[in-house]
């Protein structure tokens, strides 16, 4: 047998190792991936359920925010006009009673042109000239005093500034949301304005509020797109692809995975997952970003543990069934090796054990056909052998006799038989014996050996026996045997 072959031992192998990856593969194929979508899917709609809640929560403080204006000049006690110091007093008593929303508001800032002053919510008065002072006014860095009170003074309808540096009274600096509001809202030639600053880390902390296991970052555009407040500082929220991105949100344009509302896209080769609603106080539009990885890092935890485990289930199965193929394979392995020694196959290509042990198989029916053969050929004799120890008084026990004889065909159905021998002695060389010999030979040659019965049992039969003595004495028996029924 040629060294290279097929080996029973790894085809067993393989064959339970492929029954194993079966399920593997399914987990693989099938329940990976479709674990991630359900992952995905859900925090989707969770972002969105967090964003929805924070454009709720957003436009409440909105609608106050815009009908602070209304109130403020609906409020007789406050006279717009009245440019006495005692009218002064008076405005700065009343707007502390607009401090109720100093959670979320830090300061009210009511501006009267005609007088000259900033009137706060806390009771305080500035100067406009304050505004000009860091750390005495409000000091905005990136809005210059003479700009600011003329877009005041001019104001027709609300403006937002962005999140931006203002030094606030004490000289510390606060990033501030700015309303400006003309009073009345609508009106023309109006005797102020209205200032209200709210402070950036406010709404990241009402942000916070609704979850706090959230890890996305938030953003505020105003109608015309442009960012108002951001949550966290991000490397790509001044990017060209972040702003169409949000473009494409607002417009519906934009393609993107999943259910409406929220999308899946790809910034600077990262994935997130981006949620964005609407207001319908002030057309302002909500954008938060989850990266993909954050809302996976437990799902694939989950999987890199499933596949360590079931590796480590694979090779302990694998290890298993190698010992005990290994252990069932021996009989098999010496069984072949008997098979080769007895008959070495003589074709030159390899065989592995189940071709050999068909080959010596076949071999071994060959040789058996063969014996038969042979066997077969020994019939006669045996029954003439098994016939002369009956005449001669050679013969086993009677029962052992008969089995033995059954076997070769020869039957006694009878009680009794009859038994007729003719012994003839004679020299070699001739003389009256050896003629009388030759004159018997050709009748007992010519007589069948035997005849069957009906019944398929030989009922007769006529053997010879030629025996050569040490005094070169031809002894030839020949009897004829009947099998038969005595009286």
């Amino acid at each position: 047998m040629g060294k290279k072959r097929n080996h029973l031992l790894f085809q067993f192998l393989a064959s339970y190792v492929l029954v194993l990856l079966f399920p593997v593969l399914i987990i693989l194929v099938y329940y990976y991936p479709h674990s991630t979508a359900v992952v995905k899917q859900q925090d989707m709609d969770w972002n969105t359920h967090i964003t929805e809640q924070f454009t709720t929560s957003m436009d409440t403080f909105m609608r106050y925010v815009y009908h602070l204006p209304s109130e403020l000049v609906q409020n007789r006690e406050i006279k717009m006009y009245d440019n006495s110091d005692y009218g002064r007093v008076v405005i700065a008593n009343e707007m502390r009673k607009y401090n109720a929303t100093d959670g979320f508001i830090d300061n009210t800032l009511l501006y009267i042109e005609s007088t000259g002053y900033l009137f706060a919510k806390t009771g305080s008065a500035y100067k406009v000239e304050d505004f000009s002072k860091p750390g005495i006014g409000y000091f905005y860095e990136n809005w210059p005093h003479r700009e600011m009170f003329e877009t005041l003074s001019r104001l027709k309808a609300p403006i937002v500034r962005p999140v931006e540096n203002v030094i606030i009274p004490g000289s510390n600096r606060v990033r501030m949301l700015t309303f400006a509001l003309p009073l009345p809202i609508g009106g023309y030639d109006p005797p102020g304005a209205l200032l209200i600053m709210v402070r950036e880390d406010t709404i990241i902390r009402m942000m916070n509020s609704l979850s706090e296991k959230y890890t996305g970052q938030f953003f505020i555009f105003d109608g015309q797109g442009r960012q108002l407040l951001a949550s966290q500082e991000t490397d790509y929220g001044a990017s060209d692809e972040f702003r169409r991105i949000v473009s494409g949100l607002k417009e519906g344009t934009e393609g993107a995975e999943g259910t409406e509302g929220a999308g899946i896209h790809r910034l600077n080769g990262k994935s997130y997952i981006v949620s964005h609603t609407m207001s319908g106080t002030n057309g302002w539009q909500y954008v938060s970003m989850l990266p993909v990885t954050d809302t996976l890092q437990g799902i694939q935890t989950i999987q890199r543990n499933t596949v360590l485990l079931i590796g480590l289930m694979l090779l302990l199965e694998l290890l298993v069934i190698y010992v005990s193929i290994r252990k069932n394979y021996h009989p098999i392995k010496r069984l072949v090796d008997l098979a080769v020694n007895i008959f070495e196959p003589a074709e030159a290509k390899p065989l592995n054990e189940i071709e050999t042990i068909r080959y010596a198989l076949g071999e071994l029916a060959n040789v058996n056909h063969t014996l038969d053969a042979k066997v077969k050929q020994t019939i006669p004799i045996m029954r003439e052998n098994l016939l002369f120890e009956l005449v001669s008084g050679k013969a086993l026990a009677w029962e052992t006799f008969r089995l033995e004889a059954e076997s070769y065909g020869i039957a006694f159905p009878y009680p009794s038989l009859a038994v007729a021998v003719l012994s003839i002695e004679a020299k070699c060389g001739g003389g009256r014996n050896g003629g009388r010999r030759a004159d018997v030979l050709p009748c007992c040659r010519r007589a069948p050996k035997y005849r069957r019965a009906a019944d398929g049992r030989a009922s007769m039969s006529f053997f010879q026996k030629h025996l050569q003595s040490r005094n070169d004495l031809d002894r030839l028996f020949c009897a004829r045997v009947r099998y038969q029924g005595l009286s």
